[in-house]
């Protein structure tokens, strides 16, 4: 039987629609259109020092306050597995930045912050449609993410090893999310073909297969740009996944949650409950509330393991396992990702990502700085508060900051369960 809660969102839904019918109209027929024609002719492109290889690297970055170190590192990390960056801007650059990053690009296209990710990919990928068909591979990336971290997994090169046509760092919606108060229902049966099934558009990585395939190219000729979140993720992370499904290319993720159920069946009450804890729940208010009312129990008078592991399951069924679980695939699989929006989306998420951060120690202090910076703005914008467990983390940690880019690299890191690479 359908819930109330259910049938009235869904009623909700479906008036949002009809009244916003005449917009999406517009947004479908012209948007592309204007940006083709009217926005293309006002970006910057400059041709960086970086010499062109086969393998290219598409890096979108929405630097608003300034080209940031965490970009410096992504880039250097991409550079040094061979990958020539096209780094494409949602906003212009100053001079000085500008010029910093030609050094760390093979090309540099700054534009207007038009269709998300997703159109800024489609800049990048239009901008070399002719060296297509010899590229060896080619490698979607954005700073929605902090990459690589600090003692991870060399996700650029798991990619090439996989031996598959389409690989992410990530996927969602293999599975239905249930009514939170019936999470205890939950059967994990994560599923690929399903109609919603993707790959998260912060990490691809396509073969040449793929890249030299005409209807790729003609996949982002014909994207249409939009300004609303939930339909670039339905035309671009799920329409972009959806196509190379149907097309037959070999896919996969490098990190996997397919057996998650039966990974934690294998771990005890106390590891559970560290997971529980370190639960990212971004923009979900019940989920929230059920996890803070299960860790007050467990804490007192305790709570049954397949509560917890259910909980866990029930998380990442509805946020995505990037958002929902990221110390647990840091301990468990040297994870090299790191979802920024929890900062400034929600108090709770915010404390729980802090405390990813400063596990990290020294080594993660461009990470820790940007995050101050991000979380400042939230409360300056009255998106995030603080809460008694997380009180104003406005403090400066210039006195925490490597001197050098080496001692960073060589620091001591309590990073449990994770190996270290080169960058």
């Amino acid at each position: 039987m359908i819930s109330r809660r259910k049938l009235r969102r869904e009623a909700l839904r479906l008036l949002r629609q009809a009244t916003s019918a005449p917009r999406l109209l517009t947004e479908f027929l012209f948007a592309t259109w204007w940006h083709d024609r009217i926005s293309r002719p006002r970006q910057v492109r400059t041709q960086g020092d970086v010499p062109q290889s086969a393998k290219i690297a598409i890096y979108l970055i929405y630097p608003r306050h300034g080209l940031l170190d965490t970009h410096v590192e992504s880039l250097r990390y991409i550079l040094s597995r061979g990958y020539s960056p096209v780094t494409v801007c949602n906003v212009f650059l100053s001079q000085k930045d500008r010029k910093r990053l030609a050094g760390l690009s093979y090309r540099i296209i700054e534009r207007e912050n038009v269709g998300y990710d997703f159109g800024g990919y489609r800049e990048g990928v239009l901008s070399i449609a002719g060296d297509l068909p010899a590229l060896e591979r080619l490698v979607l990336l954005n700073d929605s993410c902090w990459f690589p971290l600090p003692g991870s997994q060399d996700w650029l090169s798991l990619a090439e090893s996989a031996g598959l046509d389409y690989v992410g760092a990530a996927s969602n919606y293999g599975i239905d999310a249930p009514e939170i108060d019936r999470f205890r229902e939950l059967d994990w049966r994560y599923d690929s073909t399903r109609h919603s099934f993707h790959y998260c558009s912060f990490a691809l990585s396509l073969s040449s297969r793929i890249a030299r395939d005409p209807k790729f190219l003609r996949f982002w000729r014909r994207y249409r740009l939009s300004n609303q979140k939930s339909r670039t993720v339905r035309r671009g992370e799920i329409g972009l996944t959806q196509w190379a499904i149907r097309q037959g290319y070999s896919h996969g993720s490098a990190f996997t949650i397919d057996r998650l159920d039966h990974d934690l069946d294998a771990l005890d009450s106390d590891r559970l409950k560290e997971i529980v804890n370190d639960l990212v729940i971004p923009e979900h208010v019940i989920l929230n509330d059920k996890i803070e009312e299960l860790i007050g129990e467990a804490n007192t008078k305790g709570v049954d393991r397949r509560t917890l592991e259910k909980i866990i399951l029930t998380a990442v069924a509805s946020q995505g396992m990037a958002y929902s679980i990221p110390q647990y695939l840091i301990d468990r699989q040297a994870y090299s990702f790191l979802k920024k929006s929890p900062i400034r989306l929600d108090p709770r998420a915010s404390r729980k990502t802090f405390e990813i951060i400063d596990r990290l120690g020294d080594a993660g202090w461009a990470m820790k700085l940007e995050a101050e910076a991000m979380f400042k703005e939230g409360v300056s914008r009255d998106r995030v508060r603080p809460d008694q467990n997380h009180p104003a983390r406005l403090v400066e940690f210039e006195d925490e900051r490597p001197k050098s880019a080496t001692e960073a690299a060589t620091s001591s890191v309590p990073h449990r369960s994770c190996i270290n690479i080169a960058v």
